[in-house]
Order: structure tokens, then sequence, then C-alpha cells
């Protein structure tokens, strides 16, 4: 498959989505089914008694009403009005079991989602809702309402609009919302043309000798290009960490979302980082962010280490000491053969060689690793506090201990073991439990330095 003829799908059709949003728009359209079948059954119970009362009622004519006596297990010729009401029963008791299903989901929705939006999310939501044309019934309700935030108004459940969404109000925006995912999906014209000029890209990456020309025959494992809803937390700012797309390597998606106000309602660097995952990637998640920032801005045409894109950057720093300071010559170009492939940990292995030959011996990528999760044990890139305080301390190791370090022993001639055990015994003196780690695990590196020729 080209990489111009990947599918893009709306988030409702995309594979491996389990959202609350679309439970809740697919209980609001079984409801709106039940409803127009409830009132098809009763215009032509109507129907039935108007022309039983006329004494016109020739089922042999009347093909509409044998169809719906057919539908409702009714036998023409037995067409008591009793059973005909009994038919309307089942109806209405379809139409208060859909109701209350959507009741339920939209309950779920407020409590489980549109209350965990920070002020800042909030904030962010009612710009991309106002400005991609949410339907005006609804802006002109919560405008009536008075609410000061929209997702305030959303998550009440105030009968009859009185300061809050009624359950129809709500279940028409994220109707909407789907709906307009599903139009942008049915014409994706700048999903197509952000794909052509990352490979564009990518070619005049190899040619210039800024990417190793194995990138060339890489393939994204792209399955499809999945447009997101503006409701996602993710997009909206989840721990006010704003995502304009996401990759997963179990699913093979690549998921944007196209709603930014302006003239570029989704950045080429977002889908570029994204795709760059796809095709490749190193270890673990603060490591692999970083690269793949990396990487994603060489292929934009940008200097590795001079890029205008701030994203992870306290890994990218790491990134960018480390080759920086290396005592023999290494590039982001030497690194790049190693990113793409399927197997991560391959490339963390083969990337860890590359810096430890730079460095003569010592693993200082192994050993910023090990910092990390001795630091926070299984975090992940997440935007919590906690994976910010653990890349910050990676960052601090590296720049404010190891390097350091490193320049005093080609500076004064110190023997690496000397400076170890300097390291262990301020490890010891440390009150604080990061620092110590961050101070022991300097130490066993340099202790434990590997003789390979370079």
């Amino acid at each position: 498959m080209s990489h111009l003829e990947i599918p893009v799908v709306s988030v409702e059709k995309a594979k491996g989505f389990d959202s609350l949003h679309i439970f809740a728009v697919e209980a609001l359209r079984d409801y709106r089914k039940s409803l127009a079948k409830n009132q098809s059954s009763r215009e032509q119970l109507e129907r039935y008694h108007e022309l039983a009362d006329s004494k016109k009622l020739n089922f042999a004519k009347h093909r509409r009403l044998r169809a719906w006596l057919k539908l409702n297990e009714l036998q023409s010729e037995k067409y008591a009005p009793s059973q005909l009401n009994d038919a309307i029963e089942r109806s209405d008791k379809e139409v208060e079991i859909t109701t209350d299903r959507l009741s339920g989901e939209l309950d779920t929705f407020r409590e489980k989602h549109l209350k965990k939006y920070s002020p800042m999310a909030k904030q962010r939501f009612q710009e991309l809702v106002f400005a991609n044309g949410m339907p005006s019934a609804v802006m002109e309700e919560y405008q009536r309402g008075g609410a000061e935030s929209i997702v305030d108004w959303l998550a009440q459940e105030t009968p009859g609009g009185e300061g809050g969404a009624t359950d129809e109000q709500l279940a028409q925006l994220l109707e909407w919302n789907i709906e307009k995912t599903e139009e942008i999906a049915q014409n994706p014209e700048i999903i197509r043309t952000l794909t052509k000029d990352y490979f564009d890209n990518i070619q005049q990456a190899t040619d210039d000798g800024r990417l190793h020309p194995d990138w060339r025959q890489e393939t994204a494992r792209v399955d499809e290009v999945v447009i997101g809803d503006i409701f996602d937390l993710r997009f909206v700012g989840h721990n006010d960490k704003v995502r304009g797309g996401s990759y997963s390597s179990e699913h093979k998606n690549l998921v944007v979302w196209p709603y930014e106000p302006g003239d570029e309602p989704l950045s080429p660097h977002i889908f570029g980082h994204e795709m760059t995952h796809s095709m490749g990637g190193v270890g673990r998640g603060w490591m692999n962010e970083a690269f793949t920032e990396k990487f994603a801005s060489i292929i934009d045409g940008y200097d590795p280490v001079d890029s205008e894109f701030a994203t992870y950057q306290d890994g990218q720093d790491v990134l960018d000491s480390l080759v920086q300071n290396a005592p023999e010559k290494l590039t982001y170009f030497d690194i790049s053969e190693h990113y793409i492939g399927d197997d991560k940990e391959k490339n963390e292995e083969e990337v860890r060689k590359l810096f430890k030959r730079a460095y003569r011996g010592y693993d200082v990528l192994g050993t910023a690793i090990e910092i990390g999760e001795a630091v926070a044990p299984g975090t992940v890139i997440n935007g919590t506090e906690k994976e910010t305080d653990m890349v910050s301390a990676i960052h601090h190791a590296v720049t404010e201990i190891m390097l350091p370090v490193f320049q005093m022993i080609k500076e004064s001639n110190i023997h690496p073991t000397t400076a170890a055990r300097g390291l262990k015994d301020l490890a010891d003196k440390q009150t604080n439990q990061t620092d110590r780690l961050m101070y022991v695990h300097c130490a066993q590196m340099f202790a434990n330095k590997e003789d390979i020729n370079v």
C-alpha cells in the first residue's frame, strides 16, 4: 500500500477505540430510531382506525398497513384493535428503554469525561468548538443560560436547560462532533498533503546526508489515519498538556485532531512527529519521544540541536548534551540508522552501543535510563508531574554530575575509579533520595568502564 493510500477514517470507525462519547452517540441514534418507529406505528394505527371507521379497510390495497402489521408480528386477518394497541405499547416501551439508555450514557459521559477537564482544558475546548462551528441552536441555548464555561454547562443536568444543558443538547453536540470527524475523513486532502510532504522531506533529508539512506526504504506502520474528536482529553489538554496527535503501535493507527483555529488546523510538525513514531523508535518512553522529536525536526529541515520545537525539552537536552560532549564524534545521522524498524528494544541496544563507543566504554545512555527507572519506576510518557520529575532528574544527573566528572577526568587526569569513589562518598552525604540515586548510578558507571575499540 502506498503511503498516499493509507485510509483516513473517523473516530467512530477506527480500530481499537472505546470512547464514552461514541457510546452516547450510539444511544442517541438508537433512541431516535425507536422514536421514529413509534411515530410510524402511531400513524399506521391512526390510519387503520380511519379506514375501519369508513369501512374501507381493504388489506389488498393497503400495502404499507400490511407491511406494518407484519413488522409488528400481526396477521392481516387478525387486525383486532387490541392487537394493534399492544404493538403500540411495545413500541412505547422501546422508546422508554432507549431513552433511559441515552440518559445513562450521557450521565456517564458527564461524570467520567466532562468533569475531568482542567480550567485550561475548559477554555481550550470552548475556543475550539466556537471556531469549528458548533450547532447554532446549542450555542444559543448556552448563551441564554449565562454559564461562564460551556463545559460546565454541558456537565450539568438541569431540567429544561435552566443553567445547564439538557440531554438532547449534549447529545446534539456529541453527534455534531462525530459528523464533523466523518466529514473530514470523507475529504482528507489535508492528510494526503501532509503525508506526501512528509515522505518528500525524508527523501530530501537522505539526499542531503542528514538522515541515513535506509530511511528511504522504510515503511510507515500505519493502517489508518484517524480523525479524532474535539472532546478528546488528550487534545483539549489532559493534565494541562495538549497533544495534537497520537500514534498507537498496537493498533497501527495515527490519530490527529485537525481543529486548531486559523489557517493551519493541523500542525505539519505534529503530524510528522507522530508519523515518525510509526517509522521506528528507541525503547523507553522519554528517550523514544526525545529521539522522535529530533528526527521529526530533521525531516522538517531544522538543525536537530537548534530546532524551534520545544516538545519534550528536557529529554532533548539530555540527548544534545551527550551528543555534543562525546569524546569521539557522534551525530544524529549516525543514530538515525538505528531508529528505524519495528524492534525498539534492539534499536535501543544499538544506540546504547553507539554512545558507549563515543564515550570510550562508558555506558552513558544506559546510565541515564537506569536513573530514570530508579527515580520513578514504571513511569511512562503521560504528561504527569511524576514523569516531569523523572526526566528532570535524568537531565540534572547528565549535565550537573556526569559530564562535569568527564571534564575533570580529562583536564586533571583523574582515574575513573577515583572519580567513582568520590561520587559514592557524595551519594552517602545526600539527604534527598533522588539526589542519592543520581550519584550512585553515576558512580557505578565510572567504576564499570568497559575496554572497547573505538
